[in-house]
């Protein structure tokens, strides 16, 4: 066995939990492509009939609104889902609508919509319409009718960037009597708005083919990008597409924001918080002049996004106000959920697609994954590196397939350093980088598809701290020696202490094992880490058990095929 005794620096994790999520794309309001025709008026009378009957005492005992959003839930559980069940499942999710909608449940009525016209080959835009116009008869309840109304104001976005514009008047005039109801001058102000932000998307709409013909020959006509630039931001909110044709608009003060923006957006190197704070107080202030809602709320958007880039690391009153321009950008209410149709830099974009086929996470702060190539993880480092992201975990597994990689990634004003190599090279590396200020942080070994022995080493540019220290065993799984490379693995025992804020001394345990499992578990006893890795190694084929800690902030996420989080 070999032994190791290297230096690690104190990970300065960053400010937030970070905890992995199974990313999946809904569309509230989409269709399938391959969608079954409904049974005949006859057909779905006597289905309806059926079910009823089925129901019948629970139809009877659904005398308010929470007992009959049950039984349409009830009903909703019942759909099989197969080809012998087609009919009765309309009949069920039809019952379910109208019962949804008699209790005056929004979500769950819209629901009901997405799940018929997902499967059947119905107009789902009418049926949405017509499902907002039911539910507004409802009772005079005046929060019911403002969440009903704010939901008409999304769909009636959403049908705009589909350019279902009629759709979205019919959302518009619901809002509008909605607000005649309650008495409301803001759903009067926000109705009136949106008709003007369908009037303005439907001239962009009809000037968009004579705009893009002229394009398709002079592509600097300033009024041509003017046309198709705001286009894609105000009818599909897409920045990627739209802030370069914004760039050559005719529009002067809108044509130097997106040009700075665009520098920024394809700079090799990440913004600088300065840099960042100023383009977003830009299109703050033009946001500000704007008399289109839907272009003031998309530059109040960029301006929130840019913000929320900045704010962290500016200081005094600079941040003070780069916090509250993220505030009544509403930008945070997004979630991010727009963030991917505008992107900061082009990197950034590069990376969100690695990270998702790396099944992994990428943050400013942070970046994990869990099945790279080693190659593949090796080259995104360098990427990372550009957004000051230095690696702290790399750990090398083998698969049948070669080497994957599950690694974390850390945003921090340190340099950092990764290496690939045999043990002897290894060793030569470290000895070389240390004589430049380099200390090392992280090892861990795999098998090559040769059966070759090797290490990724990983190291940090930065004073070592006192009471810092890492203690790493490196060597052969046991009972390994010999064996084919698909067979055989290298184990890695690390165990990091460090001084935490209250004062007390912790330490991060990890156990690697590229054949079979991996752990690490952060902010606690080395004992506990051990149990911990124990209970969740044995027999599920865990890449990596991951704890890291930061101050009071906790993070647990298990790494793996099947991951999960917790």
């Amino acid at each position: 066995m070999l032994n190791l005794k290297l230096a690690i620096s104190e990970m300065n994790l960053a400010r937030q939990v970070m905890v992995f999520l199974v990313l999946m794309a809904l569309s509230n309001l989409g269709w399938g492509a391959d969608r079954i025709p409904v049974p005949s008026a006859a057909e779905l009378k006597q289905l309806q009939a059926t079910v009823k009957d089925v129901f019948k005492a629970d139809f009877a005992a659904a005398k308010s609104g929470a007992q009959q959003s049950t039984l349409a839930e009830r009903m909703i559980e019942n759909v099989q889902n197969d080809a012998a069940s087609v009919g009765s499942d309309y009949a069920l999710l039809t019952q379910a609508h109208a019962i949804a909608v008699k209790a005056s449940n929004t979500a769950l009525s819209l629901k009901v919509v997405r799940l018929i016209g997902e499967r059947f080959d119905v107009d789902t835009t009418a049926l949405v319409v017509q499902t907002l116009k039911d539910l507004a008869k409802g009772p005079t309840d005046k929060d019911y009718h403002q969440e009903l109304a704010e939901k008409a104001l999304s769909v009636a976005s959403e049908q705009i960037a589909a350019e279902h514009f009629e759709v979205a008047k019919d959302c518009y005039e619901v809002v509008s009597s909605i607000g005649l109801k309650l008495k409301s001058a803001d759903l009067g102000k926000k109705a009136i708005a949106g008709r003007a932000d369908l009037t303005e998307s439907k001239k962009l709409a009809e000037k968009l083919p004579v705009a893009r013909k002229t394009l398709a020959s002079k592509s600097d006509d300033s009024a041509a990008n003017d046309t198709v630039g705001r286009y894609e931001i105000i009818v599909k909110g897409d920045w990627n597409t739209g802030l370069p044709l914004l760039a050559k608009s005719s529009d002067a003060a809108i044509k130097q924001a997106a040009e700075q923006d665009l520098k920024l957006v394809n700079a090799e190197a990440p913004a600088t918080p300065e840099d960042a704070d100023a383009i977003s107080q830009r299109w703050w202030e033009l946001s500000q002049k704007q008399t289109v809602s839907r272009l003031k709320q998309q530059l109040k958007l960029r301006a929130g996004q840019w913000a929320e880039y900045a704010a962290p690391d500016l200081k005094g009153f600079s941040k003070t106000k780069a916090e509250q321009r993220l505030t009544e950008s509403e930008w945070t209410l997004t979630n991010g959920s727009v963030s991917k149709l505008m992107l900061l830099s082009r990197t950034e974009g590069e990376l969100e697609t690695r990270f998702t086929r790396f099944h992994g996470l990428i943050t400013k702060d942070f970046a994990v994954c869990q099945a790279a190539k080693l190659e593949d993880a090796i080259a995104t480092s360098k990427l990372l590196a550009l957004r000051m992201l230095r690696p702290i975990r790399f750990r090398p597994y083998w698969t049948a397939e070669g080497p994957l990689v599950a690694a974390i990634w850390h945003r921090d004003e340190f340099a950092g350093e990764l290496f690939d190599g045999t043990e002897a090279e290894m060793f030569e590396h470290d000895k070389t980088m240390r004589a430049g200020g380099w200390l090392p942080c992280d090892v861990a070994g795999y098998p090559d598809k040769y059966g070759v022995t090797r290490f990724v080493l990983t190291s940090v540019r930065r004073p070592l701290k006192e009471k810092e220290e890492l203690a790493v065993q490196v060597g052969w799984l046991d009972g390994t020696q010999g064996k084919p490379a698909n067979e055989r693995g290298m184990w890695t025992a690390t165990i990091h202490t460090w001084a935490h804020a209250d004062g007390k001394r912790y330490s991060d345990m990890i156990l690697n094992k590229p054949v079979s499992a991996a752990g690490m578990q952060g902010g606690g006893s080395v004992e506990g880490h051990l149990k911990n890795i124990a209970e969740h190694t044995n027999g599920k084929g865990l890449v990596g058990d991951v704890g890291v800690s930061a101050g009071d902030k906790w993070s647990h996420f298990i790494l793996g095929p099947n991951y999960s989080t917790e």
